[in-house]
């Protein structure tokens, strides 16, 4: 009966250590920031944090997950096919995630930790990517130019270099736009590899 307080607990500590190196990463960027720093900021002692964790990249790795983990939920949400609409929704909704978390991906980035969130965002939307190609070529009955596995990480590639890009320069353009200007060079080029007839589709 008193497993669930002790997890409450654990839960709650997790929660403040994870917050701590947040407000840390934003206020003075990942590699300045030590051990004491986390713990003194979330007023735990440090055999409290090696409980949880064996060190400090153990714990932007959780930090990492669950904003990933975030990202994912929103993106499970778009119906797949909506990726082939002009409009783009879900391109809109990648740049609109990362303009919430602007600061932190930037420091994140900046950091030791930039290499497995782009690993991770970059797997995402190559997955949604793939879901929506398999659906238009069993739809369609076309025979894609390209494997698909190169065509959907490719231009996950693209997308991601144009966010980090976006934030880098302090979101220069709105995400609406963003996602416009990014559906206007890559739109076509898609389509075409998709075997699809780009002159037949609407922008």
């Amino acid at each position: 009966m008193q497993t669930p307080k002790i997890d409450r607990r654990v839960q709650r500590t997790r929660h403040l250590l994870r917050q701590a190196l947040i407000d840390l990463i934003l206020e003075q960027g990942y590699d300045a920031v030590s051990i004491q720093d986390i713990t003194d900021r979330a007023d735990v002692g440090r055999a409290t944090f090696y409980l949880h964790y064996k060190d400090k990249e153990d714990l932007l790795l959780e930090v990492m997950e669950s904003i990933v983990d975030a990202f994912a939920q929103r993106f499970e949400q778009i119906p797949p096919e909506s990726w082939a609409k002009a409009e783009g929704a879900p391109v809109e909704q990648v740049f609109i995630y990362a303009a919430e978390h602007a600061a932190l991906y930037r420091a994140i980035m900046n950091g030791q930790g930039g290499f497995n969130v782009s690993r991770r965002l970059h797997g995402i939307i190559a997955r949604a990517l793939q879901q929506e190609s398999e659906a238009q070529i069993a739809q369609q009955k076309i025979s894609p130019r390209v494997p698909l596995e190169f065509l959907n990480n490719y231009f996950a590639g693209s997308m991601l270099s144009l966010v980090f890009w976006w934030l880098e320069y302090d979101q220069p353009y709105p995400p609406a736009e963003m996602a416009r200007m990014f559906r206007e060079v890559s739109f076509y080029g898609r389509a075409h590899a998709m075997g699809l007839d780009p002159s037949q589709m609407e922008l």
